[in-house]
């Protein structure tokens, strides 16, 4: 082996030692500069606070609740003598299972067991569909209009928030809020997962509700009803159905808001959750979409020291109506009561608040 050989490999011997060296004095943790490495694990805790449950009517409720009888002679109430019949009544709806009888159907009720408001989309029509009666439907309650003089009858829905209205072939459409259940829910923890759901022990659950009621033209034609041959045989007409559908659906995604009202006025304004009565916390931003009771407001009011306002022409015009002028007193007053909610939905984010009940009209 040459000299150059034997010092190649003596110098490569040293560095081995050498970090042979340096690897065995490495400081270690808790000595002087040794590195020390703290972990800790990260979990989430989180509850789906949106729950979905509801109560709707089943079984014969769906079919015999609004099942009714047209007697324009009052024959049923004449020959009455327990008492059962309601004098005078001309459109007969069957009350309970007693063998009452009244112009007024028994309620169907829509039970909201959410925690969250549930918006109600509701189609309702006479459906004349292969029936013989063409005698008409008239759209107030007393025949009070011309069109209405020489009609047969009067089918009148009475649902939750909304002012009594007439039913005829065309049919109706709206849509209305159950208000939110979510007062009866309670946080509980189970083992290690926290749990959310209705107490079961709740009363007085928010509840939507549905009847019918109705009269006969008492200027009708009796032909309106049925016929008489020569001979004295009487051929009834057959009646219309009423059919009543109902979709509910979850309002979801919402913040709660903070609601002012003037019962005199008829306004509503709305804000943050932390509003102030200086600051609604909108500034001058409009809300690019504002719902009463789940019905569209056409024109949206600028606000007022950043709250969102909505007007009683707002109220009025959302419930379908033209003008306020188009209402009677009575009605306006009945109207302002069946306010129950307001959504406003500002820079994309909407703000849900429940209506204390009013007391006087718009």
């Amino acid at each position: 082996m040459s000299k150059l050989t034997k010092f190649v490999a003596f110098c490569m011997a040293s560095v081995m030692v050498a970090g042979s060296s340096l690897t065995a004095f490495a400081a270690n943790a808790g000595e002087d500069g040794g590195e020390v490495e703290v972990t800790g694990a990260g979990t989430a805790e989180f509850v789906n606070m949106e729950q979905f449950a509801i109560t709707v009517p089943t079984g014969d409720a769906l079919t015999k609740t609004f099942a009714y009888s047209v007697d324009p002679q009052g024959l049923a109430s004449i020959v009455d003598t327990a008492g059962k019949i309601e004098t005078g009544a001309t459109v007969l709806f069957a009350n309970g299972s007693g063998g009452e009888m009244s112009s007024t159907s028994d309620a169907l009720e829509v039970v909201n067991k959410s925690s969250m408001p549930l918006k109600v989309s509701v189609t309702v029509k006479m459906d004349a569909t292969s029936k013989t009666y063409a005698g008409g439907f008239s759209t107030t309650s007393d025949f009070s209009k011309t069109a209405d003089a020489a009609v047969g009858m009067y089918i009148g829905l009475q649902s939750s928030y909304e002012l009594e209205m007439a039913v005829g072939t065309a049919g109706e459409t709206y849509s209305n809020i159950i208000p939110t259940a979510k007062d009866a829910y309670k946080l509980t923890k189970s083992g290690s997962a926290f749990v959310y759901e209705l107490d079961t022990a709740a009363t007085g659950l928010p509840k939507f509700t549905f009847k019918v009621t109705g009269k006969v033209n008492p200027d009708a034609a009796d032909s309106l009803f049925a016929t008489v041959d020569s001979s004295g045989n009487v051929e009834k007409k057959t009646m219309p159905t009423i059919s009543l559908k109902f979709t509910p659906s979850s309002v979801k995604t919402i913040k709660d808001g903070t609601v002012s009202k003037d019962d005199n006025a008829g306004t509503i304004w709305v804000g943050k959750a932390d509003a102030t009565d200086e600051d609604g916390g909108f500034g001058t931003t409009k809300p690019t979409a504002i719902e009463v009771n789940g019905k569209s407001v056409t024109t949206i009011a600028a606000n007022e020291g950043g709250w969102a306002t909505i007007t009683w022409d707002n109220i009025v015009k959302a419930w379908g109506y033209t003008k306020a002028e188009d209402l009677t007193d009575e009605q306006a007053a009945e109207l302002w009561k069946c306010v129950k909610s307001v959504k406003v939905t500002v820079n994309g984010v909407a703000y849900y608040v429940e209506i204390p009940d009013a007391t006087n009209g718009g």
